[in-house]
């Protein structure tokens, strides 16, 4: 293997040979493909090993004429993929490190950090394989969940074809984002591309008086569906809505090869709700290497 190591903007990246990579790769995620990239960070920059062995995306932005490279909104996790030998972890690693003096980006569940000059904080994601059959993944919901299931199942009917347009309200109705919030604006382009092209779906739930009371977004790639957005109304949360979400989700893909990723917390609250689904926990790194110059760290408080 040629191990060439260049970091190349976007525009200079074969999009079809880097795509190829990351889905081929044991832990491909959707966020590392290209499409995905080019919504959510369009300036991204890569890491490509000789003839696209290995790649690792980076966000890239300036702020105060300081390039950095960051981990943006709706891509949990990046990293390298496949997941590299140490020496080459540590080289890609290394060069994120010295071309940026603020890094602050994740790696995904298959990497280790082979760099010992970044700062590492672990992190929580919840995963629920899905290739049993209903009766026995509900089996295996918490005692707590389970309650909250039956609560919700009387209170709202769900469905699986809600429109983006319908989901966009709601979002920005409870979590107070105006027409032109950037993570709206992100969330459209997502949500739209992955409906129309098949790997994309939203669920909603509805109250007794037919109100959209909570609702959410799930994306595909390879054997991985990911819970990617979601929300409640109060009435929503009242109504357990989110409960019934789930719950439907899992009993309509349930028996497949695939994995439900519910992007996990650290927060005590958001793990527990993913728990109660009998949701399982994997952790991923998240590095940080500051290297500026002291008085635009001062700033930077």
């Amino acid at each position: 293997m040629n191990e060439n190591i260049s970091l190349l903007h976007n525009s200079s990246i074969d999009y079809k040979r880097w795509d190829s990579t990351v889905m081929k790769a044991v832990n491909s995620r959707v966020y590392a493909l290209s499409w995905f990239l080019d919504i959510v960070a369009p300036d991204w920059q890569g890491i490509v090993v000789g003839n696209y062995e290995y790649v690792m995306p980076l966000a890239i932005a300036s702020k105060w004429g300081i390039t950095y490279a960051y981990q943006p909104v709706f891509a949990q996790q990046h990293g390298i993929f496949p997941p590299a030998p140490s020496e080459l972890s540590f080289a890609m690693l290394e060069l994120v490190r010295k071309k940026f003096r603020l890094v602050d980006i994740s790696l995904n569940s298959f990497n280790l950090n082979h760099n010992e000059f970044f700062e590492v904080e672990e992190r929580k994601n919840y995963l629920l394989n899905l290739n049993k059959h209903y009766t026995d993944l509900a089996e295996n919901y918490s005692n707590g969940g389970k309650n909250n299931l039956k609560k919700a199942i009387k209170l709202n009917t769900v469905l699986n074809t809600i429109s983006v347009a319908d989901f966009l309200k709601i979002t920005a109705e409870t979590k107070g984002y105006h027409k032109k919030h950037p993570s709206l604006r992100l969330l459209k382009q997502l949500t739209s591309v992955s409906l129309s092209q098949g790997f994309g779906s939203i669920y909603g739930a509805y109250s007794a008086n037919n109100q959209l009371t909570g609702a959410a977004f799930f994306i595909k790639c390879g054997n991985r569906y990911i819970y990617l957005s979601s929300c409640s109304t109060e009435e929503g949360k009242k109504n357990n809505s989110m409960f019934s979400i789930i719950d439907t989700f899992i009993a309509n893909h349930a028996n497949e090869p695939a994995i439900l990723d519910f992007e996990g917390s650290n927060i005590p609250g958001i793990a527990y709700f993913f728990g109660c689904f009998g949701a399982k926990p994997e952790t991923y790194l998240h590095l940080k290497s500051n290297r500026l110059p002291w008085f635009v760290k001062l700033f930077k408080r």
